[in-house]
This record gives structure tokens, C-alpha cells and sequence, in this order.
């Protein structure tokens, strides 16, 4: 500790969710007489305990990440480093990598540094905690830190958010549920995460962070892992194009997307009826991002560099981070980086595949419980939001988002129904009846297997014994949606392809659902 910056007098805290336990991030912030800002972004130093190539390291490695299931955490680190010595609990001192910036009035980075640092948390706050005394609604913590801190924070918060929206960064902040499970696995509860400014101003505070930790490796010339958001693919852009032309909203064709494009169709649809489901929409038409060397800019948040620099304990892309500025600042102390620039590419590698790995694990698991929860509602009828349209059928949303499942060609009803690709939609050939992105859809739930976490529709309120007697799963007779979907049990094949089998479009649908965060953690 002899070595490092004492930072033991300044009114540090965090700032999490009421039941997080592994506190990775402290922050501090002061306004300075010119209205800039001293910012004081702390993150535990993990690079001081876990070294590079020890039996621990290679773990944290190999598992690339910390797994959020419904029930259980599946940590990237031990539990007694993740939630002992180096979360920053309250009333301890703790070694962290602190990142000093200074902020402009009008929220911009004018200058960093990284010093290792020790700190002694002053409060474990939570996020309600401080909406209520930014509402003026104080406890003994809050108020003690108050002038002290938070207050200049908000103020921060507030002039970093002007900057985002004059970058035209996507703001794309949409209401998630929390499935809450009992110790027999069984669904007890769902609840919508409220999200306020709380969130938004730690989130906005570590953004700056990783964009400094991003600018002070290119300056030194150091190596770095990246996040790239790249922009949109040529055809997603083009399903998003269909489906806002259904609602009167036109995105123009263009060769060079930039995010100031896609505000101002966010702009648009504020107060739209159907405004939850289009932002779901501009949501999935983005790409994946990923881990990279090569800085390539982050599209969603409308930066030319950003790395992943706060969550060490979880994620292994900001350790590696961690060690380059050890490195690269030539820091006292154990943790340097040891790992040549030109493995930097296969370590990216790893970690993109730990990432869709974790988040795999995380969709099938919540789809399964929640197969499990309606398998004992076969038969029940329910309205139901259209999020998808393929040839094969609809994807369908019930109860707000808790269940999500096919609604197949072949149980659509009585008539054909013809898949118009260029408008996205589905029109019937007798009624002209039209089913598209954002229809209201009554629906009777057919099946829901828990092995695949797969839900089964028709449309419509039928009994089950008028449905075709078959499996009601996800099957290669849906491949094309080229039947009738008739209840008489008639269906017709038709030709179909490998590419846009059923099985294979819900796995796409699936991946399409909100990523994890860019911000902070988005699991706590």
C-alpha cells in the first residue's frame, strides 16, 4: 500500500443495485471554480491479486466472464475475491487502479491518468438511494455526502448527457423484466426493472472511464482490446426500413449509416402507440459487439474509441485492459502485463466466443424456466404482440415480454397465408387480412417444451384437440410456411431451405433480444 496514491481522505462511494455484492467501481466527482470537472473514477485493482498465467488467471480465462442465470451466478473469479478483497466495500481500505479525469463543462475528456491508489469507501449507496436525495429526499449517508460529492456528480451526469446527444449517441433504453425465482425453480415473480437517472449517471460515468482508458493506451502506444460496435448490416437495416414503412416512418437508403440518422428515427416515434415495439425493433437491427485490437469506434455509442476498462471482476477483456495501463504507466507493483501485441488478437477471439457462450447459457436457461412455468397453462388463451414475421410464421410476445414463442404458418387458420418479404408481412388469400410487426393477436397457447425452452401458438382461442395431430414443436414441415394453415389438420410442405428452418430463425430471433449492456453491469 506504501506505494500507491492515498486516496483515503476523499468522500468516495458506490453506487449499485440493493443486491449487488461485488463492488468493482467507487466514484468521486468535484466542480471546479471554471465549471470543469474532477472526476475520480476508482475500480479494484483484481491485475494485484490475480497474475498473469497463475492457475487462477487461466480460469478466469477460460470462463472469460462471470454468468448471470435467473437464480445463481456463475463467477469469473472466486467469491472470496469477487465479494471480499477486492470489492470495495464500505469502511475498508482497498487497492484500486484509479482513473483521474478532467471533464469540460460542455462533457468533454481533456486530460486522464491511472494511478494505483488506495481507497476507504465512505457509503455503500444504492441507486434508489441517490434518485431520492437528487429528488431532495435525504438519509443520514446521503446527506453527509451530498455537498461532498453527489451533488457535483448529478451536475456532471447532467452536462456528459448534453454531449451524448450532441454525438447522436443511440439512447436505446428500454424497460427489461426480471424473472424472480424461487429455490425450486420455479417463476415467483416478474418485475420491471425501473431504470432513472441514478443508473444513468454511474453508466454515463463509466463510459467516460473506458473512453479514457481507450485514449490513454493509444497515446502510449500500448496495446489494447477494444470494443467495436460496428454499424448495422446492409440487411438488417433493410428489415428495419420494412418494418417503419408500415408505420409511416421512412429510413433513407443509404451506403454510410451514421447514429444521427437512427435518433432521428428514435426522435420520431417518441409517444408513438406502438413506440416499445419499434425501439425493440431498431434494437435487433443492431450488430453484435464484439472484442477487438484494432479500434474501429463504438457505433451505438457514437465514439471513435472505447475500451472495456470498469468491471475487472467480471469481465476478463478489462483486466487484460488493466494490465496494459500497469504496463504502459509503468506502475509500481505486481500485475503488469506479460502477453506480447501480437497474441492480442486471438485473446480478443476468446472472449467474443465467452461472451455468446455466457449469453447462450443465460437465454436458454430464462427460456427453459420459462417454458417450465407455462407448461402447466397448455390451452390458455392470451393477447399477444407480433415481434417477427418470417415465412415460416410469427414470432409472438405474451404478458409483456415473459413468453415468446412461434406462432406457426400452419396455425394461422383457415386460409393461406402468402409471406410478402419486401413488405414484412404475412396477407391472407382470401381476406387480405395483413399480420405484421407490432399486430395484436389473440392466441392460445399449443406447447411448450422446457427441454429447448421453445413456446407453441395458435392463433386465434381453439381447443387443442382442433389443432393438427402432430408435434406442435418446431418441426421441418413449418420450413418455407408454404401450407395452409388449417385447423382441419391439412398443411401443405412446401420447399423451404437450410437457412431459415424454424429451429434456426428462433435461435436468431433469441439472439436478437437486448445485449448486454455497453454501460456499466448490466446484471447488478
Amino acid at each position: 500500500m506504501n506505494e500507491r496514491d492515498d486516496l483515503r481522505h476523499i468522500p468516495i462511494c458506490t453506487i449499485d443495485g440493493p443486491d449487488a455484492r461485488d463492488f468493482d467501481d467507487a466514484v468521486y466527482v468535484e466542480q471546479n471554480q471554471d465549471g470543469s470537472f474532477k472526476v475520480i473514477v476508482a475500480i479494484a485493482d483484481v491485475a494485484q491479486y490475480v497474475q498473469e498465467g497463475s492457475p487462477l488467471d487461466k480460469e478466469a480465462f477460460n470462463r472469460g466472464n462471470s454468468t448471470y442465470f435467473p437464480d445463481r451466478v456463475v463467477p469469473m473469479l472466486p467469491e472470496r475475491l469477487s465479494n471480499d478483497l477486492c470489492s470495495l466495500r464500505p469502511n475498508e481500505d482497498r487497492p484500486v487502479l484509479a482513473c483521474h479525469m478532467t471533464i469540460s463543462k460542455e462533457g468533454k475528456l481533456i486530460k486522464q491518468k491511472f494511478p494505483r491508489a488506495v481507497i476507504h469507501s465512505h457509503a455503500r449507496l444504492t441507486y434508489d438511494q441517490v434518485m431520492d436525495a437528487i429528488n431532495g429526499n435525504f438519509d443520514d449517508l446521503t446527506e453527509e455526502l451530498w455537498n461532498r460529492n453527489l451533488k457535483d456528480a448529478y451536475a456532471c451526469f447532467k452536462v456528459l448527457v448534453k454531449a451524448r446527444e450532441k454525438r447522436h449517441a443511440l439512447d436505446l433504453d428500454m424497460p427489461e423484466t426480471k424473472i424472480i425465482v424461487g429455490h425450486n425453480g420455479e417463476i415467483v415473480d416478474v418485475a420491471k426493472r425501473e431504470r432513472h437517472d441514478a443508473h444513468r449517471l454511474i453508466e454515463e460515468l463509466m463510459i467516460i472511464a473506458n473512453v479514457a482508458a481507450a485514449e490513454a493506451l493509444e497515446q502510449k502506444k500500448a496495446p489494447c482490446i477494444y470494443r467495436v460496435h460496428p454499424a448495422p448490416s446492409p440487411e438488417k437495416l433493410e428489415n428495419l426500413r420494412i418494418v417503419l414503412r408500415e408505420y409511416n416512418f421512412k429510413l433513407e437508403k443509404m451506403t454510410d449509416i451514421n447514429p444521427k440518422h437512427l435518433t432521428g428515427i428514435i426522435k420520431m416515434i417518441h409517444d408513438h402507440p406502438e413506440e416499445e415495439l419499434l425501439m425493440q425493433t431498431i434494437l435487433r437491427s443492431q450488430q453484435q459487439a464484439v472484442y477487438t485490437p484494432d479500434n474501429e469506434g463504438h457505433f451505438g455509442l457514437s465514439l471513435q474509441k472505447y475500451a472495456h476498462f470498469t468491471s475487472p471482476i467480471r469481465r476478463y477483456s478489462d483486466l487484460i485492459v488493466h494490465r496494459s495501463l500497469i504496463d504502459a504507466y509503468n506502475l509500481p507493483g505486481k500485475g503488469a502485463l506479460k502477453t506480447p501485441r501480437n497474441r492480442f488478437t486471438q485473446l480478443a477471439e476468446h472472449i467474443c466466443v465467452t461472451e455468446r457462450r455466457s449469453q447462450r447459457a443465460e437465454w436458454d436457461a430464462k427460456d427453459r424456466i420459462v417454458a417450465r412455468y407455462y407448461k402447466e397453462k397448455l390451452g390458455r388463451f392470451y393477447d399477444a404482440t407480433v415481434m417477427s414475421v418470417q415465412k415460416f410464421g410469427v414470432f409472438v410476445s405474451i404478458e409483456e415480454g415473459v413468453g415468446e414463442g412461434l406462432l406457426p404458418m400452419r396455425y394461422l387458420g383457415d386460409e393461406y397465408f402468402r409471406h410478402d418479404p419486401a413488405r414484412g408481412i404475412l396477407q391472407g388469400e382470401k381476406s387480405k387480412k395483413i399480420i405484421k410487426v407490432g399486430e395484436k393477436m389473440r392466441v392460445t397457447l399449443t406447447d411448450a417444451d422446457v427441454l429447448s425452452g421453445q413456446l407453441t401458438f395458435a392463433n386465434g382461442e381453439v381447443k387443442l384437440d382442433e389443432l393438427p395431430q402432430r408435434n406442435t414443436s418446431y418441426d421441418k414441415n413449418d420450413k418455407g410456411g408454404r401450407g395452409k394453415g388449417s385447423y382441419k389438420g391439412s398443411h401443405g410442405k412446401g420447399r423451404g431451405d437450410k437457412k431459415s428452418s424454424p429451429k434456426r430463425e428462433a435461435r436468431k430471433f433469441k439472439s436478437r433480444k437486448k445485449p448486454r449492456q455497453d454501460n456499466k453491469k448490466a446484471k447488478k
